[in-house]
């Protein structure tokens, strides 16, 4: 694993100007010697993990209706990208009288 990490989606996520070392150590995303840990390594923006899989199954998992696989970002933009999927899929609209209700 590098050490040389960035973390663009978290500043982005959560509207941080900047990432100080004295932060990321107080986060437990470095450690005082300047090392990375596995946390920090896991919510860097790049980093060297496997990421996963999302599938939309069809009438049995022998069909793949759509398959994306995310890999080396965040854990914050894994999650960020299954809800989108999450979304897509199993998120409706039903327009009742005047009143529009999502549902799951």
């Amino acid at each position: 694993m590098h050490q040389i990490y960035t973390f663009l989606f978290w500043k982005k996520l959560y509207s941080i100007e900047k990432l100080t070392p004295d932060l990321l150590i107080t986060l437990g995303l470095r450690e005082k010697n300047g090392k990375y840990t596995n946390a920090g390594a896991l919510f860097a923006g790049e980093n060297d993990y496997r990421g996963i899989y999302l599938v939309k199954f069809g009438d049995n998992i022998n069909v793949m209706l759509d398959r994306a696989q995310i890999e080396k970002v965040s854990v914050l933009k894994l999650c960020q990208d299954a809800l989108q999927k999450y979304r897509q899929y199993y998120q409706n609209e039903v327009i009742d009288g005047a009143y529009r209700r999502k549902n799951e």
